[in-house]
C-alpha cells in the first residue's frame, strides 16, 4: 500500500512541469508606434524589437500650449528576470520588475517607488491600453490611456 501511495506522489510530481520564465521576445506584441490623445495632450510611445537582451522605447507627450515631456524606456532581460526601466526627461532610472505577463498583457511593479508603483500594458488588436497605479499621498490612484497603432509608412 505504501508503495502505491509513493508511486502516486511520484506521478503527480512528474506531471507538474516547471514554469519557464518569460523571454523578452514574449513581449514582442508591444513593438511598434502607438499614439493617442488625452484631454488635448498627444501621447506617443515607440517600442523597438527585442534584440541583444534589450527592448528600447521612448514616450512623448505634446501639450496644446507647446510644452512637451519625454521619457526614455527600455525593457531588459537580466539574470534575475525581465525589468522595465523608465528615465523621465532622460534623468534617473527607475526599475520595475515584471510581475505577470501573458501573450497580450504585462504588469511591472516596484512597491518602493513613490508613484506609480505599477505599470500595466494590455494589447487588444491595434489598441494598446497603458495604466499606472499606486499610492500617492495616502490614497490609491490609477490612470489609464488607450493608444492606437500608427501604421508604418
Amino acid at each position: 500500500m505504501l508503495c502505491l501511495v509513493m508511486l502516486g506522489v511520484t506521478i503527480s510530481f512528474a506531471d507538474e512541469s516547471p514554469k519557464t520564465a518569460p523571454s523578452l521576445e514574449s513581449l514582442s506584441w508591444l513593438e511598434g508606434h502607438w499614439r493617442g490623445d488625452d484631454e488635448g495632450v498627444r501621447m506617443e510611445e515607440l517600442w523597438m524589437s527585442a534584440e541583444g537582451a534589450v527592448m528600447p522605447g521612448v514616450h512623448r507627450d505634446l501639450f496644446a500650449n507647446g510644452r512637451s515631456f519625454f521619457e526614455y524606456l527600455r525593457i531588459e532581460l537580466r539574470p534575475s528576470g525581465i525589468v522595465y526601466l523608465a528615465s523621465p526627461r532622460g534623468g534617473a532610472t527607475t526599475e520595475f520588475p515584471l510581475r505577470e505577463s501573458s501573450e497580450s498583457f504585462a504588469l511591472f511593479e516596484n512597491p518602493e517607488h513613490d508613484f506609480p508603483q505599477r505599470i500595466e500594458y494590455r494589447r487588444e488588436g491595434e489598441l494598446l491600453t497603458v495604466a499606472i497605479e499606486g499610492n500617492a499621498n495616502g490614497e490609491t490612484r490609477r490612470r489609464s490611456w488607450q493608444w492606437k497603432r500608427v501604421s508604418s509608412e
